[in-house]
């Protein structure tokens, strides 16, 4: 595997495997760490007795549109020596609006939008951003505690997106990949909600976890945290490798799950600290 112009290939490394699931390191000899990858391959028994084959990455931080061309290319190699039949692969684009953000699932030609930034100027550039990708916007994905103003904006830009939110729907189809919605009902006196791919091996959870970002647990009482608890539960049954939060500190390296989940129960369960990435 090569990245870009490198002189080097990568080195893999497997960092954990458990059944069906095989996570991994690809590392460049001597290289900057903008070069690094972390990815998971996932199978899973199908109803009809096939398997299905997962395969997700990510760089571990930004190095252009090049470099994530170069991975996808070589992650469809890798797919195809596998066999079976390979589907139009689904990209994830985290937009970072500050410490907020918003994302973009897109195909070959559609794309969805999770969540819209709160500000309208902020909102206006994301616009501006999605445009820029060349995909349809046909979706707008609404999770609880979202922003209004910066909906409406992002609506203006592009009048033939509908709008899907929980609990009025559960189930999103994008150029065959499906987008599901898990309405949590309510937690801490507010609605929860988050957006599983399985096909991305990632979830978007809105404000149920926040990437190195405080959480006000002002008046949060016991009964609540409890809640909070068991949707992380539910959160981690679906085994999502990346979890998008709709809060990100800046400068955070990774939206893997682990350390997100770990962190907040931490936090939930013990002294009233702050949790930290």
């Amino acid at each position: 595997m090569r990245f870009g112009g490198d002189r080097f290939g990568a080195v893999e490394s497997i960092t954990r495997r458990e059944s069906g699931l095989v996570a991994y390191q690809a590392r460049v000899p001597g290289g900057s760490a903008r070069h690094d990858l972390d990815g998971v391959v996932r199978v899973s028994a199908e109803p009809d007795g096939c398997s299905r084959v997962t395969w997700s990455a990510e760089l571990v931080s930004d190095n252009g549109q090049e470099a994530r061309d170069h991975v996808g290319t070589w992650l469809e190699r890798r797919l195809q020596l596998a066999g079976g039949t390979l589907l139009a692969p689904l990209t994830m684009e985290i937009w970072l609006g500050g410490a907020r953000t918003a994302t973009l699932v897109a195909g070959a030609r559609d794309a969805v939008l999770v969540d819209a930034p709160s500000a309208t100027v902020e909102a206006e550039d994301l616009a501006a951003w999605i445009r820029s990708t060349g995909k349809q916007l046909t979706g707008v994905i609404v999770l609880p505690g979202g922003s209004t103003p910066g909906l409406r904006t992002v609506l203006r830009a592009f009048p033939e997106a509908g709008v899907v939110a929980a609990p009025t729907a559960t189930r999103l189809d994008l150029e065959g990949h499906e987008l599901r919605l898990f309405d949590l009902g309510e937690i801490a006196g507010r609605r929860a909600a988050f957006v599983s791919v399985r096909d991305l091996d990632a979830a978007f959870c809105g404000d149920l976890v926040s990437n190195g970002v405080p959480v006000p647990l002002d008046g949060v009482d016991a009964t609540a945290r409890q809640a909070w608890t068991r949707s992380l539960d539910l959160l981690q049954a679906l085994r999502p490798a990346w979890t998008v939060a709709r809060h990100r500190a800046p400068g955070t390296r990774s939206d893997a799950t682990g350390p997100q989940v770990a962190s907040l129960r931490r936090y939930l369960t013990g002294p009233d600290t702050q949790p930290t990435m």
